[in-house]
Formats: structure tokens, sequence, C-alpha cells
């Protein structure tokens, strides 16, 4: 039934429903996150469960989370049966983390992992996207026992090597810059996503054994 939060008492709020009866939502039972600040939802109408009824409404005890609870099962069992591995589909970021982001699709939850987020090499999510901004996904895997979604941003980008033959072709000079150093050479970037090895045979005349050794610097080479 629907109720009204009228103010916040001891361990919840105080909640007016119908025929004038007075019940009690713990902090507990209040939406399924707990709101930062309590008195935001004084005033408003909300849906709730009866869970305890005892001494003629005198003792009255409400949920509201458990109404959420099941609104949200039934998108989420809505949504299995249409989304499937492989499609592509509109996302909300939801939060982000040195591993990767979380993303929303409805009532959806899901991981996008941080090789998934470009075909480049990312080192910080947090200059891709922030959170609220709407992406483009691919759903990857998808878990529904473990409730463990994954999605792709990469995959929903055109492959940078499926051009790579055209826009590069063998014996062509192109500027490129480097990535990585390693003893046997250096990882050059040429394009997003497209990186080549400049083995430490072709780096010239004067170069040393161990390439570490040298001062590189990522730049055009």
């Amino acid at each position: 039934m629907e109720g009204v939060v009228e103010k916040e008492i001891k361990g919840g709020y105080e909640v007016r429903i119908a025929g004038g009866l007075r019940g009690f939502c713990p902090f507990s039972q209040m939406g399924l996150q707990r709101p930062g600040d309590p008195q935001d939802l004084i005033g408003q109408h909300l849906a709730f469960r009866i869970t305890q009824y005892a001494e003629q409404g005198r003792n009255t005890i409400l949920s509201n989370r458990s109404v959420l609870e099941e609104e949200r099962q039934r998108q989420r069992d809505e949504q299995k049966g249409q989304l499937r591995e492989g499609m592509k589909v509109k996302a909300t970021i939801a939060s982000i983390h040195s591993f990767g982001a979380f993303v929303k699709i409805c009532s959806l939850e899901g991981l996008i992992p941080i090789s998934e987020m470009s075909w480049d090499r990312v080192e910080d999510i947090h200059e891709l996207m922030e959170v609220g901004q709407e992406v483009e996904v691919v759903a990857m895997k998808l878990d529904w026992e473990k409730n463990r979604l994954s999605f792709s941003i990469k995959q929903a980008l055109p492959d940078p090597w499926s051009t790579v033959e055209k826009n590069f072709p063998q014996g062509s000079r192109h500027s490129g810059t480097v990535v990585r150093l390693m003893n046997f050479g250096a990882f050059v970037s040429l394009a997003g996503g497209v990186d080549g090895l400049l083995h430490i045979s072709k780096l010239g005349s004067g170069r040393g054994s161990d390439i570490r050794t040298r001062r590189w610097r990522r730049a055009s080479s």
C-alpha cells in the first residue's frame, strides 16, 4: 500500500498509511540503499508492504525495500529474456574503479573490465569517462546464476586491425610513439590500438645491447 513518510524517529521512519494508521519502517527497509540525508525522504509518497501487524495496528512494521526488490527482480527477469551475449546496447556509467567501470542497463548492473575500455592502452579510466555518462557496449558474458554480467566498449568500436594492411602497407614509412621498452626492443604505437615491435637490431648503429640503459622519450620515432 501507499504511505507518506512523516518523520524520522529512532531507528527509522514513522509512516502514515491508509485508514489513518501509522507504521514504522526501519532504516534498513527504506529503499535499496540508505539515503545520504534521512530528511530527504520526509513528505514522500512511497509504496510499502506490511511485514508485521499487531495490537490492532498499533504495532505495524513496514518495508519499502521489499517492494523495490520485487520490482527490480521483475525487471531483471524481463531483461534476461531480451539481452543476449553479443548484443550492442546503451548503458550508463554507475561507478569507476581502478580495474574497470560498473554500468547500469535499466535494472541490470555489470562490469566493463579496464582491458575492454578501448583498443588503446588505458592508464586512467577517469580520462575516458565519468559517472552518469551514456556509452554503447556489447554484452560479453552473461552469467545469470552468479549475477556476473560483463560488457565491452572496445567490441562496440571498429577494430583498428581490420584496416592495418590498408593504412600501413609493408614498406611504407610512418611516425609512431614509443609506448614500452623491453630488452629486445621497443613497442611503438602507430595508431589507436595498433602497436608494433621495433626490434633492437633495427634501432641503428651505436645502440647498446640493453635498451633500458638508453635515454628514450615517448615521442615520435
